[in-house]
């Protein structure tokens, strides 16, 4: 005769699987949104300062400050552990938030990664509930 508890735990196993594995795809994809930067606008920076440094692998990185306009207004930026060297003058691409310009970045993010990780993620989930429900059926049958 089989053990009850050892079936329900074999019937359940796709279940613990995949119910972790949904919402930790749900929460990615949802984290990767927040990152999206498709709607950023590039303008171009000019470096106003290098500062070169090794960093906690030992690589040789710079910290560069410069100066960006948008709408006829001056902001100033940083970007850090750059591993391009840039020179004091150079003209660098920047990529800025149309809704608040101080929020930039040095590459665009974004794309469709993100929603197809929460819709896996919510396909992953609603197996894991379903096998859930199944084995509840055979275990109380």
């Amino acid at each position: 005769m089989e053990n009850k508890f050892a079936r329900f735990m074999r019937n359940t196993g796709p279940a613990r699987f995949f119910l972790p594995l949904g919402i930790l795809l749900i929460a990615l994809g949802i984290f990767l949104m927040t990152l999206n930067t498709d709607s950023y606008l590039e303008t171009v920076g000019k470096v106003t300062e290098v500062y070169e440094h090794r960093n906690l692998e030992n690589s040789l990185v710079y910290d560069i400050t410069f100066t960006y306009t948008v709408e006829d207004r001056e902001y100033t930026g940083r970007f850090d552990e750059m591993t391009e060297e840039s020179q004091i003058g150079e003209e660098i691409k920047v990529f800025y938030s149309p809704e608040d310009p101080s929020q930039i970045t040095n590459s665009k993010l974004g794309g469709i990664i993100a929603p197809i990780m929460v819709g896996l993620g919510v396909l992953a989930l609603g197996f894991g509930v379903f096998k859930t429900v199944k084995a509840f059926q055979y275990h109380d049958g």
